[in-house]
């Protein structure tokens, strides 16, 4: 079996769907609702997502594909929306538990199988620049996913570029804006370096939820175009942006929002290495030169997962989250007074890769025992199997 992943529309998809014939496809028919980091796929029901929208089953349909082609509009050096979140509905693909692969952590995966992974970018004036990034995002991708790439190309394949409206005179406003891009709301690691961060700051700066704007993002875009300063903090999805952050960053470069701002980000992820985040930056950089923001510079944290409880928990800043804590103060001057920094990559103090892989492979069966899912059912290739 062969399976595509496509964003185009109607008519595009039909120019060329004979190529196809006999393939899976996966479209956007409209029901697909974002992953929200719940985990659900691998501690509640393993190997599919606990959200019945149609896309719950991605990873048992990748262990049945010898081939699978991505065709995507190029979205600041990553995928759109759309096909984002069909990837990040992806770790069903794998198990929660990490090894270590050229050495970096990675999951390990869920189904023993490889596929060859093809992705097809279009879009109007892409640059070498941004080739570059994609191959490189693409790459982080497939060794994430242990599937062997064989091809990216860019406009081999015709789609609809992003068309933006005519610009209308906006002028910032004079706040900071810190947008919550996780769907875990308040409970979310991403929401508790912005707590971090905003007490480190002098004046008073507005905290907002994306979660709460899924389906009035012009509403969204007003609280933007109010500010002068906006920090966006996320967990690393699949090696990138979240897909919601995704839709946000499409919508305020669609919507020509007020330009000039100065733009910040925050990404954390469970990964060990922080460096794993350098895509999802990447990508944070690219939409704010492209939309007209200046970006202002990012921290990446790793081992995000541990490093948010032990800061929501109030433990010494002399201990692990030590250097996390050291980058966003440093961060909060800096976007106190608008100015600018080199994108910072924090990993726990003192506190050694394999020790955090140990723990955290033996908390899993834990998380799993709370919602009566035995340890060897977290292995399972998919929930049916389950006895």
């Amino acid at each position: 079996m062969n399976l595509v992943i496509h964003d185009l529309s109607a008519e595009e998809w039909e120019s060329i769907k004979d190529k196809y014939s006999g393939w899976n496809v996966i479209c956007n028919n409209g029901n697909i609702k974002p992953c929200v980091g719940c985990f659900g796929c691998w501690v509640k029901t393993p190997g599919q997502c606990v959200i019945k929208d149609g896309y719950e089953r991605i990873g048992r349909l990748y262990s049945q594909a010898e081939k699978i082609d991505i065709i995507s509009r190029l979205t600041f050096g990553g995928c759109s929306s759309f096909v984002k979140n069909v990837l990040d509905k992806s770790i069903n693909w794998v198990l929660p538990y990490f090894e270590i692969r050229n050495d970096e952590m990675h999951h390990v995966k869920r189904y023993n199988h490889v596929f060859e992974l093809n992705c097809h970018f279009y879009g109007d004036g892409i640059t070498a620049e941004d080739e570059e990034a994609a191959r490189k995002y693409v790459k982080a991708v497939c060794v994430n996913f242990g599937a062997e790439l064989k091809n990216v190309d860019f406009n081999v394949i015709k789609g609809s570029p992003l068309v933006r409206k005519e610009k209308i005179n906006k002028t910032n406003g004079n706040k900071t804006l810190l947008i919550n891009c996780s769907l875990k709301a308040g409970d979310s690691n991403s929401r508790i370096f912005l707590d971090t961060l905003n007490r480190n700051m002098n004046g008073e700066a507005v905290i907002v939820n994306i979660g709460e704007y899924l389906r009035r993002f012009d509403e969204l875009t007003s609280v933007v175009d109010g500010a002068d300063k906006l920090v966006v903090a996320m967990p690393l999805f699949v090696d990138g942006v979240p897909s919601v952050a995704v839709r946000l960053m499409e919508h305020l470069y669609i919507q020509n929002s007020a330009s000039n701002k100065k733009v910040y980000a925050i990404v954390n992820q469970g990964f060990y290495e922080s460096r794993q985040s350098c895509n999802a930056l990447a990508i944070a950089k690219n939409w704010a030169e492209k939309t007209g923001f200046d970006y202002s510079g990012g921290v990446a944290v790793g081992a995000g997962e541990m490093i948010g409880m032990l800061v929501h928990n109030g433990i010494s800043e002399n201990g692990p989250i030590k250097s996390t804590i050291v980058a966003l103060k440093q961060m909060a001057k800096a976007v106190e007074h608008g100015d600018k920094f080199e994108d910072i990559y924090v990993e726990p103090t003192r506190f050694s890769r394999r020790m955090y892989m140990f723990i955290a492979n033996r908390t899993w069966p834990r998380s799993a025992k709370a919602f009566g899912v035995r340890k060897k059912e977290l292995l399972k290739c998919d929930n049916e199997d389950i006895k």
